[in-house]
């Protein structure tokens, strides 16, 4: 797919994030696109790393400069010291990631806003992590899952939505 992006400018056979549809439905809260909307905020976007610039400062140091894309959108990225070491396993073109951050202003320009990230996980890893809450939760109450259970799944549904966003 990535070849396809880099030849016509545009996915042909869908987004490589498509597969990860009711991942990004019940898990995150905003595009880059949507942004602004959660100034001061915390975020939670899914996206894929869609390039990496990899340097080193004059005190040796190691450093990225990383664009995400998310279905609509990029954003640009830096990765300073311990972001960079923490982040780095995940820092690769292709890796399709949920990031988790503050929306704040700009340690740079208070005039702007930026994300500044502080949790990473691979959207291949997002369903079981959260998911797992669900199988809890239902052992916890009792709950049969019998057809006919609809408003027990209904609220089962509510309570996730409240307390299993990342």
């Amino acid at each position: 797919m990535q070849k396809e992006k880099e030849v016509t400018g545009i996915y042909i056979s869908g987004h490589p994030l498509d597969d990860f549809e009711l991942e990004i439905k019940n898990y995150t809260n905003t595009t880059f696109d949507d942004m602004e909307r959660f100034k001061d905020s915390e975020v939670t976007v899914a996206c894929m790393v869609t390039s990496v610039n990899k340097r080193v400062d004059k005190n040796g140091r190691p450093w990225a400069i990383v664009v995400f894309e998310d279905l609509e959108s990029t954003m640009e990225l830096a990765f300073f010291s311990k972001d960079y070491n923490n982040y780095l396993a995940f820092l690769e073109t292709g890796n399709r990631l949920l990031l988790k951050g503050m929306y704040r202003p700009s340690f740079r320009d208070r005039t702007t806003y930026e994300l500044s990230v502080n949790q990473m996980e691979f959207m291949q890893d997002v369903l079981e992590k959260y998911g797992r809450n669900i199988t809890e939760l239902a052992k916890a109450r009792k709950i049969d899952p019998v057809i006919g259970r609809d408003e027990e799944v209904r609220s089962i549904t509510r309570i996730l939505s409240r307390k299993t966003k990342p």
